[in-house]
């Protein structure tokens, strides 16, 4: 399964839309918070069904939701060791200079390190266990957003 910018995009909006605990415990109270009375009462659950068509086509049609929210996240994971493997102890993925690769991984793996889920975050785990991917998540954060908070 190819590690692509798309993958880790669906896994995102299935993890925060999708995942049953986490749609009612963190995204609906979260996108409620951000809307105006009435719309905070069906917004959240007209872009949840939204969320749900539009990953409809992404695997085979006969898997379920979660089906297709374990393969999903079987191919971030994936992409994770991917990662890893290509940094192995270099500060950058090309050496000792950032590039575009190191952007888009530090973008993809900085998401999974800071969000705030509450079922189903064996990624945020994988990635706080792979010490290169952290320690290269910490240094870029250092490097270019100082007064980042993080969890």
């Amino acid at each position: 399964t190819p590690c692509t910018l798309s993958n880790h995009a669906c896994m995102q909006l299935y993890l925060r839309w999708l995942d049953s605990q986490n749609f009612v415990e963190v995204t609906r109270r979260w996108y409620a918070r951000s809307l105006y009375f009435p719309s905070s009462l069906f917004f959240p659950s007209w872009r949840h069904g939204a969320v749900k068509r539009s990953l409809s086509g992404d695997l085979p049609e006969e898997y379920t939701c979660e089906q297709k929210g374990a393969e999903l996240v079987k191919r971030a994971e994936e992409c994770i060791s991917f990662l890893s493997n290509r940094l192995g102890d270099k500060e950058y993925f090309f050496g000792n200079r950032p590039s575009m690769l190191d952007a888009m991984a530090y973008g993809c793996l900085e998401v999974v390190l800071q969000w705030q889920l509450t079922s189903n975050n064996s990624l945020q785990r994988l990635v706080h266990s792979t010490r290169n991917l952290r320690t290269f998540c910490e240094r870029v954060r250092k490097q270019c957003y100082p007064k980042m908070k993080t969890r």
